[in-house]
């Protein structure tokens, strides 16, 4: 991997021989520290976890009860570690989920129902052009996760990703400040100044909430949390960001009945840039999902604009009243209504497009792990996702109307 080879080539040039300038010594030291396990494992500590070995008992009570929860590591890191702060460790581990299909299964259907299309699909492309090309960038960069032990590893579910960049800080970075940019100056100029300020230092906080919970858990060091947030604030502030608004302007107002098939293409070769894995890991079919996704909403904003006739929403809508009830009460109604309905096409879509395409591949339905077969989880996790994208979009705003949700 590309890692390695830079730790072999880091080794060769630390000799007398080839000692480079102080200036190059102070950063090799600087990123050596940076991603150093025994941060890792001081920021646990310091979080009230810690390793339960018998020369470290457990502190109890007057009746000799344990105070501490004691949980099972994650496979593969072995032995028991103790909770010392129960609050803090369920803080973490509710962050988390912020960089996670949690995140867009509740965000984006807010951004589609409650502001416009537009500022979804700003975030979206954002989303997801990020965390494919981070993702793609850490299976070929190669770098292992902090070592377990010393450090305590609290997931399994992504323990088989490589560690850099943190798609987590990539992932909760690249929808919330677009989120945030965006709100502001298409709805929120007539507000006072200090409530983007809140706004802003709530996004910081939650930013950093998602990243340390990586750390918390063990599954990153700050090295790998680092540069998924300078790799994110760098992407989206990219020229690639304009190039998408130049694309949008001209799909959405043209009225070619090709759009939706070069679309679904062209996201579907999209995919098939993705490099090639010597194993299998989450990180793969996660940045499948999210073109899938981005997609499927193009195709559904350009059947709303072009075929139902929808007005277009590339001119803002009138700016948000400061705390109107009025404006309040309908977003709340929307998500109460319309989420169960988006979960259960998510596990209908899924379960339907998995057999169609065991189906059409010749593969057996029931075979273990099959949606980890190369060719299955790209076809099946790719149309999912653009027909739930499509159906979040379309159907979801003609179900709104039918019982009454303006």
């Amino acid at each position: 991997m590309l890692w390695d080879k830079m730790q072999v080539e880091k080794q060769r040039s630390s000799s007398p021989d080839t000692l480079k300038s102080s200036r190059l010594n102070y950063w090799r030291v600087f990123i050596d520290e940076l991603d150093s396990v025994d941060h890792v494992v001081k920021f646990q500590q310091l979080c009230g976890l810690r390793k339960v070995t018998s020369s470290v008992p457990l502190k109890r009570d007057k009746r000799g009860s344990e105070k501490e929860k004691r949980r099972q590591c994650a496979s593969g890191s072995g032995g028991e570690y103790s909770i010392g702060q129960p609050w803090v460790h369920l803080f973490f581990q509710l962050s988390r989920y912020g960089g996670e299909e949690f995140l867009f299964l509740i965000l984006f259907p807010y951004i589609m129902w409650c502001l416009d299309t537009w500022i979804l699909r700003r975030v979206s492309f954002s989303f997801a052009f990020c965390m494919f090309v981070c993702t793609a960038g850490k299976d070929l960069i190669g770098k292992e996760r902090p070592r377990s032990p010393p450090v305590l590893r609290l997931e399994q579910r992504s323990a088989d990703e490589f560690g850099l960049p943190s798609t987590h800080a990539v992932s909760i970075t690249s929808t919330l400040l677009p989120l945030l940019n965006h709100s502001i100056h298409r709805y929120l100029n007539g507000w006072p100044s200090w409530v983007s300020t809140v706004l802003c230092v709530m996004v910081v906080f939650a930013v950093c909430s998602v990243s340390l919970s990586r750390i918390h858990n063990g599954m990153h060091s700050f090295l790998d949390v680092t540069c998924g947030l300078v790799a994110a604030l760098l992407m989206i502030n990219s020229p690639v960001t304009k190039l998408d608004l130049m694309v949008d302007d001209y799909l959405l107002a043209t009225k070619c009945y090709f759009v939706p098939s070069a679309l679904i293409a062209s996201g579907f070769l999209f995919c098939l840039l993705y490099p090639k894995v010597d194993k299998w890991n989450t990180g793969r079919g996660d940045s499948i999902i999210l073109v899938g996704m981005h997609f499927g909403y193009l195709v559904g904003c350009w059947f709303n604009f072009c075929c139902l006739g929808i007005q277009s929403d590339l001119t803002p809508g009138p700016s948000l009243s400061f705390f109107s009830y009025s404006q309040l009460l309908p977003p709340i109604v929307k998500l109460v209504a319309g989420l169960p309905l988006v979960f259960a096409a998510r596990l209908l879509i899924r379960s339907v497009v998995l057999s169609i395409t065991c189906v059409l591949l010749g593969v057996n339905r029931n075979e273990p792990l099959v949606e980890r077969k190369p060719a299955v989880e790209m076809v099946y996790k790719y149309f999912s996702y653009l027909l739930l994208g499509f159906f979040g979009v379309t159907v979801t705003p003609l179900y709104f109307e039918l019982i009454g949700i303006t």
